[in-house]
Protein backbone atom coordinates (compact mmCIF):
# COMPACT_ATOMS: atom_id res chain seq x y z
CA UNK A 1 0.00 0.00 0.00
CA UNK A 2 1.48 3.31 -1.04
CA UNK A 3 1.56 6.31 1.24
CA UNK A 4 -1.09 8.82 0.15
CA UNK A 5 -0.24 12.40 -0.59
CA UNK A 6 -0.83 15.23 1.88
CA UNK A 7 -4.00 16.21 0.04
CA UNK A 8 -5.46 12.75 0.59
CA UNK A 9 -4.14 12.01 4.06
CA UNK A 10 -0.93 11.05 5.76
CA UNK A 11 0.45 8.31 7.93
CA UNK A 12 1.19 9.78 11.34
CA UNK A 13 3.45 8.51 14.08
CA UNK A 14 6.71 6.59 13.95
CA UNK A 15 6.96 3.29 12.18
CA UNK A 16 6.79 0.87 15.06
CA UNK A 17 9.14 -2.12 15.04
CA UNK A 18 6.52 -4.85 15.00
CA UNK A 19 7.24 -8.40 13.89
CA UNK A 20 3.59 -8.98 13.10
CA UNK A 21 3.47 -6.57 10.18
CA UNK A 22 3.80 -9.53 7.81
CA UNK A 23 1.41 -12.30 8.81
CA UNK A 24 2.80 -15.80 9.08
CA UNK A 25 2.18 -17.90 6.00
CA UNK A 26 0.33 -21.12 6.58
CA UNK A 27 -0.91 -23.82 4.30
CA UNK A 28 -4.49 -23.00 5.21
CA UNK A 29 -4.94 -19.24 4.95
CA UNK A 30 -8.11 -17.21 4.86
CA UNK A 31 -8.16 -17.36 1.08
CA UNK A 32 -8.01 -21.18 1.00
CA UNK A 33 -10.92 -21.86 3.31
CA UNK A 34 -12.79 -24.15 0.86
CA UNK A 35 -9.61 -26.26 0.54
CA UNK A 36 -9.46 -26.55 4.30
CA UNK A 37 -13.08 -27.64 4.44
CA UNK A 38 -12.40 -30.34 1.83
CA UNK A 39 -9.37 -31.46 3.81
CA UNK A 40 -11.44 -31.63 6.97
CA UNK A 41 -14.08 -33.74 5.24
CA UNK A 42 -11.46 -36.05 3.75
CA UNK A 43 -9.80 -36.60 7.11
CA UNK A 44 -13.17 -37.29 8.76
CA UNK A 45 -14.08 -39.79 6.02
CA UNK A 46 -10.75 -41.58 6.41
CA UNK A 47 -11.15 -41.69 10.18
CA UNK A 48 -14.68 -43.11 9.92
CA UNK A 49 -13.50 -45.70 7.41
CA UNK A 50 -10.62 -46.77 9.65
CA UNK A 51 -13.03 -47.19 12.57
CA UNK A 52 -15.94 -48.76 10.69
CA UNK A 53 -14.02 -51.22 8.50
CA UNK A 54 -12.45 -53.28 11.32
CA UNK A 55 -15.78 -53.24 13.15
CA UNK A 56 -17.61 -54.60 10.11
CA UNK A 57 -14.96 -57.26 9.52
CA UNK A 58 -15.07 -58.30 13.16
CA UNK A 59 -18.86 -58.59 13.01
CA UNK A 60 -18.73 -60.76 9.86
CA UNK A 61 -15.94 -63.01 11.14
CA UNK A 62 -18.05 -65.17 13.51
CA UNK A 63 -20.76 -65.71 10.91
CA UNK A 64 -18.17 -66.74 8.34
CA UNK A 65 -16.56 -69.11 10.81
CA UNK A 66 -19.89 -70.72 11.55
CA UNK A 67 -20.50 -71.34 7.88
CA UNK A 68 -17.02 -72.59 6.95
CA UNK A 69 -16.13 -74.68 10.04
CA UNK A 70 -18.36 -77.67 10.83
CA UNK A 71 -19.10 -78.35 14.46
CA UNK A 72 -18.00 -81.43 16.39
CA UNK A 73 -21.56 -82.75 16.57
CA UNK A 74 -21.93 -82.53 12.83
CA UNK A 75 -18.79 -84.59 12.17
CA UNK A 76 -19.74 -87.23 14.75
CA UNK A 77 -22.91 -88.16 12.93
CA UNK A 78 -26.62 -87.69 13.45
CA UNK A 79 -27.84 -87.15 17.00
CA UNK A 80 -31.20 -87.48 18.60
CA UNK A 81 -31.17 -84.00 20.22
CA UNK A 82 -32.70 -81.19 18.11
CA UNK A 83 -30.44 -78.33 17.13
CA UNK A 84 -30.90 -75.04 18.99
CA UNK A 85 -32.62 -72.34 17.05
CA UNK A 86 -30.39 -69.40 16.09
CA UNK A 87 -31.89 -66.02 16.87
CA UNK A 88 -31.81 -63.73 13.88
CA UNK A 89 -31.97 -59.96 13.98
CA UNK A 90 -35.10 -58.73 12.21
CA UNK A 91 -34.36 -56.71 9.15
CA UNK A 92 -35.73 -53.22 8.71
CA UNK A 93 -38.91 -53.29 6.69
CA UNK A 94 -39.54 -51.03 3.75
CA UNK A 95 -41.97 -48.92 5.79
CA UNK A 96 -39.39 -48.47 8.54
CA UNK A 97 -36.69 -47.51 6.07
CA UNK A 98 -38.92 -45.00 4.30
CA UNK A 99 -40.05 -43.47 7.60
CA UNK A 100 -36.47 -43.19 8.80
CA UNK A 101 -35.30 -41.53 5.57
CA UNK A 102 -38.23 -39.11 5.58
CA UNK A 103 -37.45 -38.12 9.16
CA UNK A 104 -33.82 -37.55 8.26
CA UNK A 105 -34.89 -35.30 5.38
CA UNK A 106 -37.61 -33.48 7.32
CA UNK A 107 -35.49 -32.60 10.32
CA UNK A 108 -32.71 -30.46 8.72
CA UNK A 109 -35.17 -28.87 6.33
CA UNK A 110 -37.36 -27.85 9.25
CA UNK A 111 -34.41 -26.35 11.13
CA UNK A 112 -33.40 -24.34 8.06
CA UNK A 113 -36.98 -23.19 7.55
CA UNK A 114 -37.26 -22.04 11.20
CA UNK A 115 -33.98 -20.17 10.90
CA UNK A 116 -35.13 -18.45 7.69
CA UNK A 117 -38.51 -17.53 9.21
CA UNK A 118 -36.81 -16.19 12.35
CA UNK A 119 -34.57 -13.95 10.29
CA UNK A 120 -37.56 -12.71 8.30
CA UNK A 121 -39.36 -12.00 11.57
CA UNK A 122 -36.39 -9.96 12.85
CA UNK A 123 -36.37 -7.91 9.64
CA UNK A 124 -40.09 -7.21 9.96
CA UNK A 125 -39.68 -6.06 13.55
CA UNK A 126 -36.72 -3.85 12.62
CA UNK A 127 -38.68 -2.20 9.83
CA UNK A 128 -41.76 -1.64 12.02
CA UNK A 129 -42.38 1.11 14.59
CA UNK A 130 -42.66 0.49 18.29
CA UNK A 131 -46.04 1.44 19.74
CA UNK A 132 -44.43 2.38 23.09
CA UNK A 133 -42.23 5.16 21.68
CA UNK A 134 -43.28 8.39 19.99
CA UNK A 135 -39.78 9.89 19.73
CA UNK A 136 -38.07 10.32 16.40
CA UNK A 137 -34.53 10.40 17.75
CA UNK A 138 -32.06 13.28 17.74
CA UNK A 139 -32.07 15.53 14.70
CA UNK A 140 -28.87 16.11 12.76
CA UNK A 141 -27.54 19.34 11.42
CA UNK A 142 -28.31 20.42 7.87
CA UNK A 143 -27.84 23.57 5.88
CA UNK A 144 -29.37 25.56 8.79
CA UNK A 145 -26.57 24.43 11.16
CA UNK A 146 -23.43 26.37 12.03
CA UNK A 147 -20.95 26.37 9.20
CA UNK A 148 -17.51 25.06 10.16
CA UNK A 149 -14.56 27.35 9.54
CA UNK A 150 -11.86 24.64 9.35
CA UNK A 151 -11.91 21.33 7.57
CA UNK A 152 -10.44 18.27 9.33
CA UNK A 153 -7.22 16.62 8.28
CA UNK A 154 -7.14 12.85 7.81
CA UNK A 155 -4.53 10.94 9.81
CA UNK A 156 -4.13 7.47 8.35
CA UNK A 157 -2.85 4.52 10.37
CA UNK A 158 -2.23 0.89 9.61
CA UNK A 159 -0.54 -2.00 11.40
CA UNK A 160 2.92 -0.75 10.35
CA UNK A 161 2.29 2.84 11.49
CA UNK A 162 1.12 3.24 15.06
CA UNK A 163 1.30 5.43 18.10
CA UNK A 164 4.07 4.70 20.55
CA UNK A 165 2.08 6.13 23.47
CA UNK A 166 -0.83 3.78 22.86
CA UNK A 167 1.34 0.70 23.32
CA UNK A 168 2.08 1.59 26.94
CA UNK A 169 -1.60 2.30 27.58
CA UNK A 170 -2.58 -1.05 26.12
CA UNK A 171 0.04 -2.84 28.22
CA UNK A 172 -1.49 -1.32 31.34
CA UNK A 173 -4.90 -2.65 30.35
CA UNK A 174 -3.43 -6.09 29.63
CA UNK A 175 -1.56 -6.15 32.94
CA UNK A 176 -4.69 -5.21 34.88
CA UNK A 177 -6.85 -7.81 33.11
CA UNK A 178 -4.18 -10.47 33.67
CA UNK A 179 -4.00 -9.54 37.36
CA UNK A 180 -7.75 -10.03 37.75
CA UNK A 181 -7.56 -13.33 35.91
CA UNK A 182 -4.76 -14.53 38.18
CA UNK A 183 -6.77 -13.62 41.27
CA UNK A 184 -9.76 -15.41 39.76
CA UNK A 185 -7.68 -18.57 39.25
CA UNK A 186 -6.02 -18.23 42.66
CA UNK A 187 -9.43 -18.47 44.33
CA UNK A 188 -9.89 -21.92 42.79
CA UNK A 189 -6.33 -23.00 43.61
CA UNK A 190 -6.70 -22.04 47.29
CA UNK A 191 -10.10 -23.75 47.49
CA UNK A 192 -8.62 -26.86 45.84
CA UNK A 193 -5.76 -27.00 48.33
CA UNK A 194 -8.25 -26.75 51.20
CA UNK A 195 -10.18 -29.69 49.74
CA UNK A 196 -6.97 -31.70 49.37
CA UNK A 197 -6.04 -31.08 53.02
CA UNK A 198 -9.52 -32.01 54.26
CA UNK A 199 -9.67 -35.17 52.15
CA UNK A 200 -6.23 -36.28 53.33
CA UNK A 201 -7.27 -35.69 56.94
CA UNK A 202 -10.50 -37.55 56.30
CA UNK A 203 -8.61 -40.61 55.10
CA UNK A 204 -6.04 -40.40 57.92
CA UNK A 205 -8.62 -40.42 60.73
CA UNK A 206 -10.56 -43.30 59.25
CA UNK A 207 -10.68 -46.52 61.32
CA UNK A 208 -10.06 -48.76 58.29
CA UNK A 209 -6.86 -50.78 58.16
CA UNK A 210 -5.64 -49.32 54.85
CA UNK A 211 -6.29 -45.71 55.85
CA UNK A 212 -2.98 -44.53 54.39
CA UNK A 213 -3.96 -45.78 50.95
CA UNK A 214 -7.41 -44.28 51.41
CA UNK A 215 -5.92 -40.91 52.35
CA UNK A 216 -3.75 -40.75 49.24
CA UNK A 217 -6.64 -41.91 47.06
CA UNK A 218 -8.76 -39.05 48.40
CA UNK A 219 -5.86 -36.66 47.80
CA UNK A 220 -5.77 -37.83 44.19
CA UNK A 221 -9.49 -37.10 43.89
CA UNK A 222 -9.16 -33.69 45.55
CA UNK A 223 -6.27 -32.64 43.31
CA UNK A 224 -8.58 -32.64 40.28
CA UNK A 225 -10.03 -29.24 41.17
CA UNK A 226 -6.73 -27.30 41.52
CA UNK A 227 -5.45 -29.16 38.45
CA UNK A 228 -8.36 -27.81 36.40
CA UNK A 229 -7.60 -24.32 37.70
CA UNK A 230 -3.97 -24.70 36.65
CA UNK A 231 -4.95 -25.89 33.18
CA UNK A 232 -7.32 -22.95 32.87
CA UNK A 233 -4.50 -20.54 33.63
CA UNK A 234 -2.14 -22.39 31.28
CA UNK A 235 -4.58 -22.26 28.37
CA UNK A 236 -5.97 -18.74 28.87
CA UNK A 237 -3.16 -16.64 30.34
CA UNK A 238 -2.50 -15.15 26.89
CA UNK A 239 -6.08 -14.45 25.93
CA UNK A 240 -5.59 -10.70 26.46
CA UNK A 241 -3.07 -10.28 23.62
CA UNK A 242 -4.32 -10.40 20.03
CA UNK A 243 -0.92 -11.55 18.76
CA UNK A 244 -1.28 -14.76 20.76
CA UNK A 245 -4.57 -15.65 19.04
CA UNK A 246 -3.97 -17.26 15.66
CA UNK A 247 -6.93 -16.46 13.45
CA UNK A 248 -5.69 -18.71 10.66
CA UNK A 249 -4.93 -22.27 11.66
CA UNK A 250 -2.67 -24.79 9.92
CA UNK A 251 -3.87 -27.92 8.18
CA UNK A 252 -3.29 -30.02 11.31
CA UNK A 253 -5.89 -28.02 13.26
CA UNK A 254 -8.68 -29.50 11.12
CA UNK A 255 -7.92 -33.08 12.18
CA UNK A 256 -10.85 -34.26 14.36
CA UNK A 257 -8.49 -35.04 17.26
CA UNK A 258 -7.38 -31.41 17.47
CA UNK A 259 -11.00 -30.27 17.07
CA UNK A 260 -11.86 -32.28 20.18
CA UNK A 261 -8.89 -30.79 22.01
CA UNK A 262 -10.11 -27.28 21.18
CA UNK A 263 -13.56 -28.23 22.47
CA UNK A 264 -11.94 -29.50 25.69
CA UNK A 265 -10.04 -26.23 25.98
CA UNK A 266 -13.31 -24.31 25.68
CA UNK A 267 -14.92 -26.45 28.40
CA UNK A 268 -11.99 -25.66 30.70
CA UNK A 269 -12.28 -21.94 29.93
CA UNK A 270 -13.41 -19.18 32.28
CA UNK A 271 -16.94 -19.08 30.82
CA UNK A 272 -17.57 -22.67 31.97
CA UNK A 273 -15.80 -22.22 35.30
CA UNK A 274 -19.07 -21.69 37.14
CA UNK A 275 -20.40 -25.01 35.78
CA UNK A 276 -17.32 -27.03 36.76
CA UNK A 277 -17.19 -25.34 40.17
CA UNK A 278 -20.87 -26.05 40.75
CA UNK A 279 -20.46 -29.74 39.91
CA UNK A 280 -17.41 -30.02 42.18
CA UNK A 281 -19.08 -28.21 45.09
CA UNK A 282 -22.16 -30.44 44.79
CA UNK A 283 -20.02 -33.60 44.83
CA UNK A 284 -18.00 -32.46 47.86
CA UNK A 285 -21.12 -31.36 49.74
CA UNK A 286 -22.93 -34.67 49.11
CA UNK A 287 -19.82 -36.62 50.02
CA UNK A 288 -19.34 -34.68 53.25
CA UNK A 289 -22.99 -34.96 54.27
CA UNK A 290 -23.11 -38.67 53.52
CA UNK A 291 -19.95 -39.47 55.48
CA UNK A 292 -20.98 -37.21 58.39
CA UNK A 293 -23.95 -39.51 59.09
CA UNK A 294 -21.94 -42.71 58.68
CA UNK A 295 -21.96 -44.52 62.06
CA UNK A 296 -19.25 -47.03 61.10
CA UNK A 297 -16.42 -44.51 61.67
CA UNK A 298 -15.44 -42.55 64.74
CA UNK A 299 -16.55 -39.06 65.80
CA UNK A 300 -13.36 -37.44 64.48
CA UNK A 301 -14.03 -38.85 61.00
CA UNK A 302 -17.62 -37.59 61.07
CA UNK A 303 -16.48 -34.16 62.30
CA UNK A 304 -13.99 -33.83 59.41
CA UNK A 305 -16.68 -34.96 56.95
CA UNK A 306 -19.07 -32.34 58.33
CA UNK A 307 -16.32 -29.72 57.98
CA UNK A 308 -15.88 -30.79 54.34
CA UNK A 309 -19.58 -30.24 53.72
CA UNK A 310 -19.47 -26.84 55.41
CA UNK A 311 -16.48 -25.77 53.29
CA UNK A 312 -18.24 -26.96 50.14
CA UNK A 313 -21.31 -24.90 50.98
CA UNK A 314 -19.31 -21.85 52.07
CA UNK A 315 -16.98 -21.80 49.05
CA UNK A 316 -19.50 -20.45 46.48
CA UNK A 317 -20.69 -17.85 48.99
CA UNK A 318 -17.17 -16.57 49.68
CA UNK A 319 -16.17 -16.65 46.01
CA UNK A 320 -19.37 -14.86 45.02
CA UNK A 321 -18.72 -12.14 47.60
CA UNK A 322 -15.19 -11.60 46.29
CA UNK A 323 -16.29 -11.69 42.66
CA UNK A 324 -19.06 -9.20 43.37
CA UNK A 325 -16.47 -6.64 44.38
CA UNK A 326 -14.26 -7.46 41.39
CA UNK A 327 -17.20 -7.29 38.97
CA UNK A 328 -17.89 -3.67 39.90
CA UNK A 329 -14.61 -2.48 38.39
CA UNK A 330 -15.36 -0.45 35.28
CA UNK A 331 -13.47 -0.26 32.01
CA UNK A 332 -13.57 1.71 28.78
CA UNK A 333 -16.97 1.75 27.07
CA UNK A 334 -17.03 1.48 23.28
CA UNK A 335 -19.76 2.22 20.74
CA UNK A 336 -19.48 0.41 17.41
CA UNK A 337 -21.35 1.74 14.37
CA UNK A 338 -20.93 0.36 10.88
CA UNK A 339 -22.26 -0.13 7.37
CA UNK A 340 -25.06 -2.65 7.78
CA UNK A 341 -25.49 -5.93 5.96
CA UNK A 342 -21.87 -7.03 5.34
CA UNK A 343 -21.21 -10.39 7.00
CA UNK A 344 -17.43 -10.36 6.46
CA UNK A 345 -17.07 -7.01 8.23
CA UNK A 346 -19.27 -8.14 11.10
CA UNK A 347 -17.17 -11.31 11.49
CA UNK A 348 -13.97 -9.29 11.92
CA UNK A 349 -15.39 -6.53 14.13
CA UNK A 350 -17.65 -8.59 16.38
CA UNK A 351 -15.91 -11.95 16.12
CA UNK A 352 -12.27 -10.90 16.50
CA UNK A 353 -11.85 -7.30 17.58
CA UNK A 354 -14.50 -7.31 20.30
CA UNK A 355 -13.36 -10.73 21.51
CA UNK A 356 -10.37 -8.89 22.97
CA UNK A 357 -12.17 -5.67 23.84
CA UNK A 358 -14.31 -7.66 26.29
CA UNK A 359 -11.27 -7.69 28.61
CA UNK A 360 -10.95 -3.89 28.50
CA UNK A 361 -14.51 -2.58 28.67
CA UNK A 362 -18.15 -2.78 27.61
CA UNK A 363 -19.31 -2.29 24.06
CA UNK A 364 -22.62 -1.18 22.59
CA UNK A 365 -24.05 -1.49 19.11
CA UNK A 366 -27.29 -1.77 17.18
CA UNK A 367 -27.82 -5.31 15.97
CA UNK A 368 -28.56 -6.14 12.35
CA UNK A 369 -29.08 -9.53 10.60
CA UNK A 370 -25.35 -9.91 9.89
CA UNK A 371 -24.53 -9.80 13.63
CA UNK A 372 -27.48 -12.07 14.39
CA UNK A 373 -26.13 -14.67 11.97
CA UNK A 374 -22.72 -14.36 13.65
CA UNK A 375 -24.06 -14.62 17.21
CA UNK A 376 -26.46 -17.46 16.38
CA UNK A 377 -24.73 -19.61 13.75
CA UNK A 378 -26.41 -22.60 12.22
CA UNK A 379 -23.95 -24.99 13.88
CA UNK A 380 -23.53 -23.86 17.48
CA UNK A 381 -23.74 -25.44 20.92
CA UNK A 382 -27.28 -24.15 21.37
CA UNK A 383 -28.53 -25.25 17.95
CA UNK A 384 -26.69 -28.57 18.20
CA UNK A 385 -28.23 -29.34 21.58
CA UNK A 386 -31.71 -28.51 20.32
CA UNK A 387 -31.24 -30.62 17.18
CA UNK A 388 -29.98 -33.56 19.25
CA UNK A 389 -32.94 -33.32 21.64
CA UNK A 390 -35.50 -33.18 18.85
CA UNK A 391 -33.78 -36.04 17.01
CA UNK A 392 -33.86 -38.24 20.12
CA UNK A 393 -37.53 -37.39 20.68
CA UNK A 394 -38.33 -38.30 17.07
CA UNK A 395 -36.43 -41.60 17.26
CA UNK A 396 -38.15 -42.44 20.56
CA UNK A 397 -41.56 -41.77 19.02
CA UNK A 398 -40.61 -43.85 15.99
CA UNK A 399 -39.47 -46.75 18.21
CA UNK A 400 -42.74 -46.67 20.16
CA UNK A 401 -44.79 -46.68 16.96
CA UNK A 402 -42.80 -49.57 15.49
CA UNK A 403 -43.70 -51.78 18.45
CA UNK A 404 -47.12 -52.27 16.90
CA UNK A 405 -46.81 -54.03 13.51
CA UNK A 406 -50.19 -52.69 12.45
CA UNK A 407 -48.85 -49.13 12.59
CA UNK A 408 -45.79 -49.74 10.43
CA UNK A 409 -47.40 -48.45 7.20
CA UNK A 410 -48.34 -45.18 8.90
CA UNK A 411 -45.23 -44.82 11.06
CA UNK A 412 -44.15 -41.63 9.39
CA UNK A 413 -47.63 -40.10 9.65
CA UNK A 414 -47.62 -40.79 13.40
CA UNK A 415 -44.02 -39.70 14.13
CA UNK A 416 -43.86 -36.60 11.94
CA UNK A 417 -46.43 -34.64 14.02
CA UNK A 418 -44.24 -35.14 17.11
CA UNK A 419 -41.32 -33.48 15.35
CA UNK A 420 -43.53 -30.75 13.94
CA UNK A 421 -44.94 -29.94 17.39
CA UNK A 422 -41.44 -29.70 18.89
CA UNK A 423 -40.14 -27.57 16.02
CA UNK A 424 -43.19 -25.31 16.17
CA UNK A 425 -42.76 -24.88 19.92
CA UNK A 426 -39.12 -23.95 19.38
CA UNK A 427 -40.07 -21.41 16.70
CA UNK A 428 -42.74 -19.81 18.91
CA UNK A 429 -40.41 -19.57 21.92
CA UNK A 430 -37.67 -18.06 19.75
CA UNK A 431 -40.03 -15.41 18.37
CA UNK A 432 -41.30 -14.48 21.83
CA UNK A 433 -37.75 -14.23 23.19
CA UNK A 434 -36.65 -12.04 20.28
CA UNK A 435 -39.69 -9.79 20.71
CA UNK A 436 -38.79 -9.22 24.39
CA UNK A 437 -35.19 -8.33 23.48
CA UNK A 438 -36.21 -5.49 21.15
CA UNK A 439 -35.79 -1.93 22.41
CA UNK A 440 -39.29 -0.46 22.54
CA UNK A 441 -38.72 2.92 24.24
CA UNK A 442 -36.08 5.16 25.78
CA UNK A 443 -37.20 4.29 29.31
CA UNK A 444 -36.70 0.58 28.71
CA UNK A 445 -33.24 1.20 27.22
CA UNK A 446 -32.19 3.40 30.16
CA UNK A 447 -33.22 0.66 32.60
CA UNK A 448 -31.14 -1.92 30.71
CA UNK A 449 -28.12 0.40 30.62
CA UNK A 450 -28.44 1.18 34.33
CA UNK A 451 -28.43 -2.52 35.18
CA UNK A 452 -25.36 -3.00 33.03
CA UNK A 453 -23.62 -0.07 34.76
CA UNK A 454 -24.26 -1.64 38.18
CA UNK A 455 -22.65 -4.94 37.13
CA UNK A 456 -20.39 -4.21 34.14
CA UNK A 457 -18.62 -7.58 34.28
CA UNK A 458 -19.68 -11.20 33.82
CA UNK A 459 -18.93 -13.95 36.30
CA UNK A 460 -15.69 -14.74 34.44
CA UNK A 461 -14.72 -11.02 34.84
CA UNK A 462 -15.07 -10.27 31.13
CA UNK A 463 -17.11 -7.17 30.39
CA UNK A 464 -20.74 -7.40 29.42
CA UNK A 465 -22.04 -5.90 26.21
CA UNK A 466 -25.33 -4.70 24.79
CA UNK A 467 -26.14 -5.46 21.18
CA UNK A 468 -29.59 -3.97 20.95
CA UNK A 469 -32.25 -5.00 18.46
CA UNK A 470 -34.25 -1.90 17.65
CA UNK A 471 -37.41 -0.92 15.83
CA UNK A 472 -37.48 1.63 13.05
CA UNK A 473 -38.28 4.45 15.49
CA UNK A 474 -35.97 3.39 18.34
CA UNK A 475 -32.56 2.77 16.74
CA UNK A 476 -31.72 6.48 16.68
CA UNK A 477 -32.62 6.71 20.36
CA UNK A 478 -30.32 3.76 21.04
CA UNK A 479 -27.42 5.39 19.16
CA UNK A 480 -27.90 8.60 21.17
CA UNK A 481 -27.94 6.81 24.53
CA UNK A 482 -24.99 4.61 23.60
CA UNK A 483 -22.94 7.65 22.49
CA UNK A 484 -23.72 9.43 25.75
CA UNK A 485 -22.37 6.51 27.80
CA UNK A 486 -19.37 5.61 25.60
CA UNK A 487 -15.85 6.90 25.99
CA UNK A 488 -14.68 5.98 22.49
CA UNK A 489 -16.46 5.25 19.21
CA UNK A 490 -15.52 3.04 16.28
CA UNK A 491 -17.19 3.90 12.98
CA UNK A 492 -16.67 0.96 10.62
CA UNK A 493 -16.94 2.42 7.11
CA UNK A 494 -15.56 -0.61 5.27
CA UNK A 495 -17.77 -1.26 2.30
CA UNK A 496 -19.05 2.33 2.16
CA UNK A 497 -19.52 3.71 -1.34
CA UNK A 498 -21.91 5.96 -3.19
CA UNK A 499 -24.38 3.06 -3.38
CA UNK A 500 -24.24 2.48 0.40
CA UNK A 501 -25.11 5.74 2.14
CA UNK A 502 -27.22 4.40 4.98
CA UNK A 503 -24.64 5.33 7.62
CA UNK A 504 -24.71 9.07 6.86
CA UNK A 505 -26.96 9.69 9.84
CA UNK A 506 -24.51 8.00 12.24
CA UNK A 507 -21.55 10.03 10.92
CA UNK A 508 -23.56 13.27 11.10
CA UNK A 509 -24.70 12.48 14.64
CA UNK A 510 -21.17 11.63 15.81
CA UNK A 511 -19.75 14.89 14.51
CA UNK A 512 -22.59 16.80 16.19
CA UNK A 513 -22.43 15.06 19.56
CA UNK A 514 -18.99 13.49 20.08
CA UNK A 515 -15.52 15.12 20.07
CA UNK A 516 -13.65 14.12 16.95
CA UNK A 517 -10.61 12.88 18.90
CA UNK A 518 -12.78 10.18 20.48
CA UNK A 519 -13.83 8.70 17.12
CA UNK A 520 -11.83 6.16 15.09
CA UNK A 521 -12.93 5.53 11.51
CA UNK A 522 -12.19 2.11 10.06
CA UNK A 523 -11.73 1.82 6.29
CA UNK A 524 -10.67 -1.00 4.01
CA UNK A 525 -7.39 -1.10 2.11
CA UNK A 526 -8.26 -0.72 -1.56
CA UNK A 527 -11.73 0.63 -0.75
CA UNK A 528 -13.33 3.86 -1.84
CA UNK A 529 -11.34 6.20 0.41
CA UNK A 530 -12.40 9.26 -1.55
CA UNK A 531 -16.06 8.53 -0.80
CA UNK A 532 -15.27 8.14 2.92
CA UNK A 533 -13.31 11.39 3.10
CA UNK A 534 -15.97 13.22 1.16
CA UNK A 535 -18.63 11.87 3.50
CA UNK A 536 -16.76 13.21 6.55
CA UNK A 537 -16.11 16.56 4.91
CA UNK A 538 -19.75 16.96 3.84
CA UNK A 539 -21.03 16.07 7.33
CA UNK A 540 -18.46 18.41 8.88
CA UNK A 541 -19.50 21.38 6.76
CA UNK A 542 -22.51 22.18 8.98
CA UNK A 543 -22.45 21.22 12.66
CA UNK A 544 -24.97 21.54 15.42
CA UNK A 545 -24.73 24.78 17.47
CA UNK A 546 -23.86 22.77 20.60
CA UNK A 547 -21.40 20.45 18.84
CA UNK A 548 -18.13 19.94 20.78
CA UNK A 549 -16.25 20.08 17.47
CA UNK A 550 -17.00 23.73 16.66
CA UNK A 551 -14.10 24.96 18.79
CA UNK A 552 -11.43 22.87 17.01
CA UNK A 553 -8.79 24.94 15.26
CA UNK A 554 -6.88 21.95 13.82
CA UNK A 555 -9.27 18.99 13.77
CA UNK A 556 -7.80 15.59 12.87
CA UNK A 557 -9.94 12.64 11.79
CA UNK A 558 -8.31 9.30 12.66
CA UNK A 559 -8.68 6.69 9.91
CA UNK A 560 -7.35 3.16 10.28
CA UNK A 561 -6.71 1.28 7.04
CA UNK A 562 -7.37 -2.43 7.53
CA UNK A 563 -5.47 -4.77 5.23
CA UNK A 564 -6.03 -8.51 5.78
CA UNK A 565 -8.00 -8.30 9.07
CA UNK A 566 -5.49 -10.37 10.99
CA UNK A 567 -4.27 -10.24 14.60
CA UNK A 568 -1.93 -7.35 13.78
CA UNK A 569 -4.88 -5.24 12.61
CA UNK A 570 -6.76 -6.10 15.79
CA UNK A 571 -3.89 -4.98 18.00
CA UNK A 572 -3.35 -1.74 16.10
CA UNK A 573 -7.06 -0.85 16.26
CA UNK A 574 -7.11 -1.61 19.99
CA UNK A 575 -4.18 0.77 20.44
CA UNK A 576 -5.99 3.59 18.65
CA UNK A 577 -9.21 3.01 20.58
CA UNK A 578 -7.43 2.98 23.95
CA UNK A 579 -5.58 6.17 23.12
CA UNK A 580 -8.75 7.88 21.85
CA UNK A 581 -10.53 6.92 25.07
CA UNK A 582 -7.85 8.72 27.07
CA UNK A 583 -8.56 11.95 25.17
CA UNK A 584 -4.93 12.10 24.02
CA UNK A 585 -4.46 13.53 20.58
CA UNK A 586 -1.97 11.99 18.19
CA UNK A 587 0.94 13.82 16.59
CA UNK A 588 0.02 17.00 14.79
CA UNK A 589 -0.29 16.89 11.02
CA UNK A 590 2.65 18.17 9.08
CA UNK A 591 0.44 20.25 6.81
CA UNK A 592 -1.81 23.08 7.94
CA UNK A 593 -5.55 22.54 7.87
CA UNK A 594 -7.31 24.07 4.90
CA UNK A 595 -10.50 26.12 5.33
CA UNK A 596 -13.66 24.97 3.69
CA UNK A 597 -14.55 26.86 0.56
Amino acid sequence: MTTPTAAEGEFLGPRLPCTHATPRRRWCSAGRWPTAKLWHGLVCAIALTVVALPTALAADAPAAAQVSEPTAEATAGPTTEPAAEVETVPEMSDAEAIAFLLLLALFPLSVLAIRWLTQRHILRLMNSDSTESDEAGPAVSDAQGVRSAVAPRFALFDKAHGLAGAVQARERFVAHSLSLFRRFVMLDVVAGLVYVALLYTLGSVSITEDKEELAWALVLVGSVYPLLAGLRYLFYRRQFRPLDAHFRRGWWSYVPVFTLLRALRVLLGPKFQAVTAGIWVALMALMGIGLAFDETDGPTFRAVAALLAVVAVAQPLVVWHILTRMRRETGVSLLVLRVFGIDANASFTFGRLLAFWQHFGNHFTVLDPSIWRLRYPLMSWRTGGFMLGVALAGLLALAVVMQNPAWEPVAFMVTAPVLLVLLTLYAVVSRLRLAREFIRSRGQLVQVLDRLAERPRNVDLSFRHLEAMCHNNTWKIAVEEFARRSQVLLMDLRGFCNERKGCQYEVDFLLDAVPLERVVFLVQDGGDHDAVRQLILDRWAFLSPDSPNLGHTEPVACLYVSTVADEADVQAILDLLIQAAQHTAGPAPRAAAAPLS
